[in-house]
């Protein structure tokens, strides 16, 4: 029987063993996205449980997907007799929604669940805090096929403004996903 494994010396190996000749599992032969996707953000310190604000932990999520990032100016209309003159108004951003996998390792649903309590806690019926203790920066960091950062777009004050699990099915392969929608109150964009 041909057996496939990766050996640190002669790369990926081929050979016909016995039983103990066993395939090995590597992580090292695992595809690599082309595209992929880490959020970076500090929790409100009421959140993580430091009771200090001096020293947020940074917390680092792999994300399944990103909807658009961007905001939406509105026209101001000038009409002046049969001419219509548009000029620039109100920014307004957009909403993004952000799917969450990988959250095993880093207990990350139970943070995640905790700032969306921090906004609205369904079991209290408590909204927010006056003193905005719910809004934080989110960073989205796009990272290239070889995991390097290429871009990254600061989300300013965010906040969760939705909280959804993925469906629980049996008949799916995938990893289990949180997906949260946040509101944010402007963006900045660097490469």
């Amino acid at each position: 029987m041909a057996t496939f494994y990766n050996s640190d010396e002669h790369g990926r190996v081929i050979s016909q063993g016995s039983q103990t000749d066993m395939p090995k599992l590597s992580t090292k032969l695992d595809s690599i996205r082309a595209y992929q996707w880490e959020i970076e953000f500090n929790p409100p310190a009421v959140i993580q449980g430091t009771g200090s604000e001096s020293t947020p932990t940074t917390y680092t999520l792999a994300a399944k997907q990103v909807s658009e990032l961007g905001y939406t100016i509105e026209d101001i209309v000038v009409n002046r007799v049969n001419d219509r003159y548009f000029y620039p108004g109100k920014a307004s951003p957009d909403e993004v929604t952000i799917t969450f996998d990988n959250l095993l390792e880093q207990k990350a649903g139970a943070l995640l669940w905790r700032w969306a309590q921090q906004v609205y806690n369904p079991l209290t019926g408590e909204f927010g805090d006056i003193n905005n203790k719910m809004k934080t920066n989110i960073v989205v960091h796009q990272l290239n096929n070889k995991r390097e950062p290429v871009s990254s777009v600061t989300l300013y004050a965010a906040y969760p403004k939705s909280y959804r699990t993925a469906e629980f099915n049996y008949a799916t392969e995938e990893f289990h996903t949180i997906q949260l929608t946040f509101r944010f109150d402007f963006m900045s964009a660097e490469s």
